[in-house]
């Protein structure tokens, strides 16, 4: 077990490592076609081994509806990803990905039940300020630094396509960290400031040292988050302060917090002309994002149009975009920027109802209000193993602060 134990402290603090083995990457009219690759990471394949490690002791302490919803939720990841899908390998992959999202939540959830809230919180954040602080980096040299080990790809503000914000009229580019994208960054930094906080809950007052760490790691990921320039994450940050901070103890909680914020205030007024080019819509870089959001929606209402029953299959929109006009190049087949729209247009009516049915055993808290921005303005939570990776760290902390309410006293 205790080589076990420190396992799952590699996992938790190495857990968005994007090392992985491509299995195809196709390109349409020169242009790489991103949504039409299937890959599987390295992580994931460490997640599931020791999961299923777990899985027992999970499976036996769940009711019998829960078990019977997880049965068909596997099913269902198969019909959809295997059948409805044709057996196409995107989806077959995603298919995989979806288990491997399922099997990250029993491990986390069974550390939590074997090493205490506080063990998993601490190598959390301490995997925070290592991703954190790679993305100040990348702020500072402005540019990605491809890695084969770390499954990063090169990025810099001159290259064409790579996420940049207007920076007093320079080109700067947007914090990529090790994710694929600034916004899957953002909302990787939401859940590193979430666990960081709650572990603020968990901690004696006397704890002096230990807190000033938590603190010290709050501040470097929620200066990240702001670099991040997502948008939806900076929303996911504000219902974070609302939600997991209880302003009952306002006194002592503005103490606490009080670094953090005078140093995003900090960057926030360093950085404001930028800061506000993402508030702004008439800019040409925000027209255009709105433009092609507005599209991708649009593509998704078509699409459901056209299979409204079974949908697409597992990972399939944009491969369906692409049989509807093979002239689009790679990077404008994009799937909607709306989360539960594109699980509409993979899974179909079908599909959405039986995956409801297996969600509504989930354990449900306040805390799940996080991944709304996420979820209704961007579509990497479900499309993306990354997206997913953030999407169970959060229903999991959400758990952790359920179980803290009950467990302790205020901090």
């Amino acid at each position: 077990m205790r080589m076990m134990q420190w396992m799952i402290a590699g996992v938790l603090v190495l857990l968005p490592v994007q090392t992985h083995w491509l299995i195809s990457q196709p390109r349409v009219l020169g242009s790489v076609w991103e949504f039409g690759s299937a890959r599987l990471l390295v992580m994931e394949c460490i997640v599931a081994g020791l999961a299923l490690v777990l899985w027992l002791p999970w499976w036996r302490a769940r009711s019998f509806r829960a078990r019977v919803a997880t049965i068909v939720g596997i099913a269902g990841i198969f019909v959809w990803s295997v059948m409805v899908s044709g057996g196409a390998i995107v989806a077959l992959v995603h298919g995989v990905h979806a288990v491997c999202a399922l099997l990250l939540g029993v491990l986390l959830f069974q550390s939590v039940t074997l090493f205490g809230s506080r063990w998993v919180l601490s190598w959390f954040v301490a995997g925070g300020v290592l991703w954190a602080g790679l993305g100040l980096v990348q702020w500072f040299t402005q540019s990605v630094i491809a890695s084969t080990y770390l499954g990063i790809a090169a990025h810099a503000p001159e290259v064409a396509g790579d996420a940049v914000v207007m920076v007093r009229d320079t080109r700067m580019l947007r914090v990529y960290g090790p994710m694929p994208h600034p916004n899957i960054f953002g909302g990787l930094m939401v859940a590193y400031c979430y666990a960081a906080l709650l572990l603020l809950r968990v901690l004696s007052p006397g704890a002096r040292v230990h807190r000033a760490l938590v603190v010290a790691a709050l501040t470097l990921t929620s200066v990240a988050l702001v670099l991040s320039f997502s948008r939806s994450a900076w929303l996911a940050g504000i219902v974070l302060l609302l939600v997991a901070v209880s302003w009952r103890a306002w006194k002592v909680w503005i103490r606490t917090l009080a670094v953090p914020a005078i140093a995003v205030v900090i960057v926030v007024l360093l950085l404001g002309s930028g800061i506000t080019s993402r508030l702004q819509t008439h800019t040409p870089l925000e027209s255009q994002s709105r433009n092609e959001r507005v599209e991708s929606v649009q593509d998704g209402l078509s699409l459901v149009a056209q299979a409204p029953a079974l949908g697409t299959g597992l990972g399939l929109a944009t491969a369906s975009l692409h049989a509807n006009d093979d002239a689009r190049v790679g990077w404008s087949l994009q799937p909607p920027h709306f989360t539960p729209l594109l699980a509409l247009v993979e899974l179909g009516f079908v599909g959405v109802i039986i995956f409801g049915f297996c969600v509504r055993f989930l354990p449900w808290h306040l805390g799940l209000l996080v991944l709304i921005p996420g979820l209704f303005f961007d579509h990497y939570l479900w499309s993306l193993p990354a997206g997913m990776t953030v999407l169970t760290a959060i229903w999991i902390l959400s758990t952790i602060q359920a179980r803290l309410a009950l467990e302790s006293t205020e901090c």
